[in-house]
């Protein structure tokens, strides 16, 4: 390959002398070759350039850079004493030398090479003379250029590489080993700005290796040389220093705000040390390898910032993601049952019926679909003379009229098939995507220290459980679960239809035979479908990695085999059938959401049961919780399906206000009409809201200024923080909103199914033939639920416009699914990917990892949702080390959300036991936090490490009222932001690493902590 280069740039001087051009061009593209052909090897040809660059240069600074050009070409091929001859030509005089900045690139080649001809020849004097001036000129270079710019790079690398060789001669390794690391980071910025392959980042790479080489080299020598009494001695005295200087690890994870690692570590040169593009680990430029000279900060711990914000929040396609949000919604209602010890035939009842939940969602969703482009599109307007006639331009072609081959209504299902079975595979895709993403992810497998690790891990809090963070093998049966029961709703929508007709008309037994047997296909399949959902998904009391395959594979290919099966028995030529009326299957939805309604009710009476055996003051909706959060999901899915289908039904149904079509099925039309009551009692909360904000920033107005008693009474100032606590302490009403809407939908849903079941008929119909309030409430219903369907859908519309263009609009919405996607996928396979299952293992590693090479001293710092992050992170650990943790959080949503909506994991028990297990834990918050808040902790056994209590009272905020002395401008409201600028987080994290346990196992290794990777100081996450 170089002969090759070697060739071409030959051809190519060749080509550029036989051009007629100004000399001084001459000049720059003979120098320009030379340093071409220097890089393919070829230093002749590179001499000739230079050469011949020389002869045209002008004299002054073209000369003498030609000139250190020819000294570097001579050094590469080992002439030396010409090297030399050409180093002391091309070194300026004292006046060019004070004149313009580019003579200091000509002056660092030129003494770059003359140290290296002295080192060569042995003379240690000058070689550090020319190390000093070569050191001075490479600091002005960098001055000259900026920490970044390629020159200051070479110019870094220059230098430490010339001080190295002074210290190899001085036998000084401190001075080798902080070299190596200058050289590592001039490696890395090298690479990163100029790439991995360019000629430069090589060089600086192999001044690295040769570095580090000789400094392995230099140790090696001096280990020989001392006794081996001596020797030992000297180890336990390095190891006996080490154990008073282990380093601490401050492991810092941002919330939902999405912190930068610039912003969290408080410097903008920082190093990615490990993970990759989604999530990763970062520390300070300086503190790239701190680890390994605790002596030179015995006091000061490392800072590591966890960034994970890309496993959630940014991307605008995660907009689109709130169509699923009720997925979701059923999904969290999975986790959110009462406390439970002692009970687990509850809990696994529980886990079941909100898995048949989601499972009925996942086929009414699907059935909404096929109403849509099955029986509204291709059965009843296709089949519709004068619905075809307005929509001829892309429903003509199954017009009846034509007698095409599309135009049986067999065949016109089929095409109408293709939009539900678009949407399964779609659904499908997304969750196998995250699934190999993120379900793949697999925990920490510990080493028990002892039986009671062991035995406190099986009996402990659930969140300690090895496989809680490992559902790859449930997730995977819930996927082939519900795609296949879409799969089945699908075939059955294409085969009840020709069955019924062939059973009614005799048109052929061998297709009355095949409608059986497919019907009946149907349904077993469907039965089976139902008990692999409902069985025991896997044990978290480990890590299970079995996949179900051959069940998930029959399941699955059972379904797909009869949905193309019934595509080919919807297809077979009935030449006398015509579509009438609507489209066989209605009843499912009337089933489903009786099914729905009755799961609701079972599920209320377990979670009062639970709630009941242990009681708790602070749980969110006493026990109803999850059938609220379940009653809720349906009925909202319900109400966008209907939305859908009857929107699309009165586009094809106008024709100068007569019916052309029967339109969808009662039960739509009725839930539907439900909306403006629904929205009534949205207002109506809003209204209440509203009311109890404004007594509280009345009654708070008077309070603010008693945390202010050194300042003037300002009530304008006042009011404003009196409106942002009152504002915050809107988050403690959601268990009462949740609940008076649930309640409103249950009555309201029950009202729907009555009125479609009683009349079999619109609510337009049935209003025509009723009297009075009631019949002109119904009437008026159904037509102000069109109108504010449309309303909806162009907000919704505008939302998604704004969230794609405004990056504020769309990190609300990033906060949403960072509270909602943070549990596992238990109940229903097409919810947003948990990114939970890929942060927790990640720094479930990083802290086992450290604590093992450093004997344990460790402080993770979390903010808002990264304070749960942590918390569920340090359950993973062994409860041995889990003892080396210190724990401080703020703006923490851990018993203020999670407490109360999710008890079994997060509630008193939970905390209390964790607050046992670990070394120290203290909480920061604020009123005017709307999401962190106090963790409701008092320990039973009060010691000098741990403290009186968990909590801080509550901080200030602002930190003044008005205009002081030390806040000589109004200081900011902060609420859920900034709470590392506030004194007191300084002061609490000073007092814990102060209080610090002394470290417990081995010292410290000599060598990295972790594969470290280097990556762009300059990038974020």
């Amino acid at each position: 390959m170089n002969e090759a280069r070697t060739r071409c740039l030959a051809r190519a001087r060749h080509w550029i002398d036989r051009v007629e051009s100004r000399p001084e061009n001459h000049w720059a593209v003979h120098n320009r070759l030379g340093i071409l052909f220097t890089e393919a090897g070829d230093h002749g040809a590179a001499e000739d350039a230079l050469h011949s660059a020389l002869r045209t240069a002008r004299i002054g600074y073209e000369e003498a850079s030609t000139c250190a050009n020819l000294a570097v070409v001579m050094a590469d091929s080992g002439n030396w004493s010409r090297a030399v001859h050409w180093a002391e030509l091309a070194r300026p005089t004292r006046e060019a030398a004070q004149g313009s900045g580019r003579w200091l690139d000509v002056r660092m080649r030129a003494e770059s090479v003359l140290f290296l001809a002295a080192r060569e020849s042995g003379d240690s004097r000058a070689a550090a003379g020319h190390a000093n001036a070569l050191q001075h000129i490479c600091r002005q270079q960098i001055d000259r250029w900026g920490n970044d710019h390629p020159r200051a790079l070479e110019a870094l690398a220059t230098m430490a590489s010339a001080q190295h060789t002074i210290a190899v001669g001085k036998h000084d390794l401190k001075a080798m080993d902080r070299l190596v690391d200058v050289l590592a980071v001039a490696a890395q910025r090298s690479a990163a700005v100029l790439g991995a392959r360019h000629p430069q980042a090589q060089a600086v790479r192999t001044a690295l290796d040769r570095a580090d080489e000789g400094t392995r080299h230099a140790r090696a020598q001096q280990a020989r040389a001392e006794p081996e009494p001596e020797r030992r001695l000297d180890r336990r005295r390095r190891v006996a220093s080490s154990m008073d200087r282990v380093p601490v690890l401050e492991l810092l994870v941002h919330g939902i705000d999405g912190a930068t690692p610039e912003e969290m570590l408080g410097d903008p040169r920082v190093v990615q040390i490990s993970g990759d593009t989604t999530a990763a680990l970062f520390r300070k430029i300086d503190d790239t390898y701190a680890e390994q000279h605790p002596e030179d900060r015995p006091e000061r711990p490392i800072p590591e910032a966890y960034s994970w914000s890309r496993l959630t929040a940014g991307n605008r396609s995660r907009v689109l993601w709130l169509l699923l949000f009720p997925f979701m919604a059923v999904n969290l209602a999975h986790w959110m049952h009462p406390s439970a010890p002692g009970h687990p035939r509850f809990l696994r009842l529980h886990g079941v019926l909100v898995r048949v939940a989601a499972l009925s969602l996942t086929v009414l969703v699907v059935a909404a679909a096929c109403e849509l482009s099955m029986d509204l599109v291709a059965w009843q307007c296709s089949g519709t003379r004068a619905c075809v006639e307005r929509q001829r331009f892309w429903l003509g072609f199954m017009a009846p009229e034509s007698d095409g081959w599309w135009s049986q209504p067999g065949r016109r299902l089929a095409v109408g098939a293709l939009l539900p079975c678009a949407f399964i595979a779609l659904l499908w895709r997304l969750s196998h995507r995250s699934w190999n993403t993120y379900e793949s992810q697999r925990p920490i497998s510990h080493s028990r220290d002892s039986e009671g690790d062991k035995l406190a891990d099986h009996h402990g809090p659930a969140l300690a459980s090895p496989g809680f963070w490992y559902g790859r093998r449930l997730v995977a049966r819930l996927n082939a679960a519900h795609t296949a029961a879409g799969c089945l709703v699908v075939a059955a929508a294409l085969t009840l239809a020709p069955a019924r007709f062939d059973r009614t008309a005799g048109y052929s037994a061998v297709l009355v035979a095949a409608g059986w047997a497919l019907e009946g296909a149907i349904i077993t399949v469907a039965l089976i479908t139902v008990w692999v959902l409902c069985r025991r998904g896997h044990s978290r009391h480990r890590i299970d990695q079995r996949l179900d395959v051959p069940l998930t594979r029959a399941v699955l290919g059972s379904a797909v085999a009869l949905l193309l099966l019934a595509l080919v028995y919807a297809m077979w030529s009935r030449p006398t059938w015509q579509s009438v009326g609507r489209l066989p299957g209605d009843l499912i939805f009337s089933v489903g959401q009786l099914a729905q309604t009755l799961i609701v009710v079972a599920l209320a009476v377990i979670g009062r049961t639970l709630f009941r055996r242990k009681p708790d003051v602070r749980t969110a909706l006493s026990g109803l919780a999850p059938a609220a959060v379940v009653l809720l999901a349906c009925f909202l899915y319900s109400v966008m399906a209907a939305g859908a289908v009857q929107g699309l039904a009165d586009w094809l149904n106008d024709y100068g206000g007569v019916d052309i079509i029967a339109g969808p099925p009662p039960l739509v039309t009725w839930q539907m009409s439900t909306i403006p009551a629904l929205v009534a009692v949205l207002l109506a909360q809003v209204g209440i809201v509203h009311v109890q904000l404004r007594r509280r920033e009345r009654r708070l107005s008077g309070v603010v200024g008693l945390d202010y008693p050194d300042e003037h009474p300002d009530p304008l100032r006042a009011g404003d923080i009196a409106s942002a606590r009152a504002r915050a302490s809107l988050t403690d009403s959601a268990p009462w909103l949740v609940g008076t809407m649930a309640a409103a939908v249950l009555l309201l849903s029950s009202l729907a199914m009555a009125g479609a079941w009683v009349s079999d008929e619109a609510p337009g119909g049935f209003a025509t033939g009723a009297s009075g309030l009631a019949g002109v409430f119904i009437g008026s219903s159904q037509g102000l639920s069109s109108w504010l369907i449309a309303v909806g859908f162009l907000l919704f519309l505008n939302s998604g416009r704004r969230a794609y263009h405004d990056p504020s609009s769309r990190g609300a919405i990033g906060i949403l699914w960072d509270l909602g996607t943070f549990w596992p996928r238990a109940a229903h396979p097409f919810a947003r990917l948990c990114y939970s299952e890929r942060a927790i293992p990640d720094l479930t590693w990083r802290m086992t990892t450290w604590t093992s090479m450093t004997g344990g001293r460790l402080m993770v710092s979390g903010h808002s949702q990264g304070s749960v992050l942590a918390v569920a992170a340090i359950w993973q650990l062994a409860p041995s080390v889990r003892k080396r943790v210190q724990l401080l959080t703020y703006g923490s949503p851990l018993e203020r959300i999670y407490g109360r909506w999710f008890p079994a994991y997060f509630g008193p028990g939970a905390l209390h036991a964790l607050h046992r297990e670990v070394d120290a834990w203290r909480n920061l918050w604020r009123f005017t936090d709307p999401i962190g808040g106090p963790v409701r902790i008092t320990p039973v056994r009060i010691t000098e490490r741990s403290g009186p209590d968990v909590d801080r009272p509550p901080l200030k905020d602002p930190l003044a009222l008005g205009r002081t002395p030390h806040h000589p401008l109004p200081a900011p409201i902060n609420a859920h932001a900034a709470y590392q600028a506030d004194p007191a987080y300084t002061e609490e994290r000073e007092l814990m690493l102060a209080r610090m346990s002394p470290p417990i196992g081995p010292p410290p290794s000599s060598g990295q902590s972790l594969p470290h990777r280097l990556a762009d100081p300059r990038s974020a996450p």
